[in-house]
């Protein structure tokens, strides 16, 4: 008998089954993400039914040029096999990208990652973002015609109007529930209107978090209310804040009226 019809008769549980099964050969309660990948590395040597289930599950989450408590979280390890991107960048479906890759890399990554469903990408805030680049990533997230579904968002770059709004009506964003943002810093005596605006924009949104910043404006009642109220189902509204000591008798969080247990505010 051929091996693949041989194969294709063996007895197979039901795929949810199977599944659950081969989660819990790949983690343990008490190892690390890490571990559990490096674990599930290894199971993937075994058989072919095992990759099958295996490989998604290892390879969901693509973490790139993230450092954390200077230990490189890089995973995969796309630079020593520079041909694994492309056999396995359709299974990621997180995507952290860190300081330490271009941008141009960062292009790269999300043209093949197209199944992707949570974005991060960590930039240094008090650099401008400089929209006008050739290789300008946020124009090709808001241009891409392959990504489709994207869940979550989280852009550490202070974001000019523009940029928000293409984001906003973007066709990769239209499923968008969470957004985390740098609180903006655009000129005009209008910013919050306009910020509310473009917000209540994104029909789906129920988990907001801004952080607030040296460089930012305040962040004025008006516009906390404003967002509340023209966000029909956020759920919840995060203020972070990252702060040099202020001026005395100034905040830059103006907290009159809040009154919403939507919020949660802190640094």
């Amino acid at each position: 008998m051929p091996e693949n019809d041989s194969l294709q008769k063996q007895p197979r549980l039901p795929p949810e089954l199977e599944y659950i099964i081969f989660m819990m050969a790949t983690s343990d309660a008490n190892d690390s993400g890490d571990e559990m990948r490096i674990h599930a590395a290894r199971l993937t040597r075994v058989a072919k039914r095992v990759q099958e289930w295996i490989r998604p599950v290892l390879y969901s989450i693509f973490v790139q040029g993230l450092f954390l408590s200077l230990i490189d979280a890089t995973f995969p390890k796309l630079y020593i096999d520079p041909d694994l991107l492309k056999r396995v960048a359709g299974l990621a479906k997180h995507l952290f990208i860190g300081h330490h890759v271009s941008d141009q890399s960062v292009i790269v990554l999300l043209r093949h990652c197209v199944n992707v469903r949570d974005i991060a990408i960590r930039r240094d805030y008090a650099e401008p973002f400089q929209g006008d680049k050739e290789d300008n990533y946020l124009d090709y997230l808001c241009a891409s015609a392959t990504l489709r579904g994207v869940r979550s968002l989280f852009l550490t770059i202070r974001l000019a109007q523009d940029d928000l709004e293409s984001i906003q009506m973007a066709e990769a964003f239209k499923d968008l529930t969470h957004l985390d943002i740098i609180f903006p810093n655009w000129k005009g005596y209008n910013h919050g209107r306009n910020l509310v605006r473009i917000l209540s924009g994104f029909t789906k949104l129920t988990h907001l978090a801004t952080t607030v910043v040296p460089s930012s404006k305040t962040l004025e009642a008006p516009t906390i209310s404003g967002i509340l109220s023209s966000c029909a189902h956020l759920e919840i509204f995060i203020i972070k804040a990252i702060l040099t000591p202020p001026p005395s008798g100034t905040s830059v969080l103006n907290s009159n009226g809040w009154g919403s247990t939507r919020i949660l505010a802190g640094n």
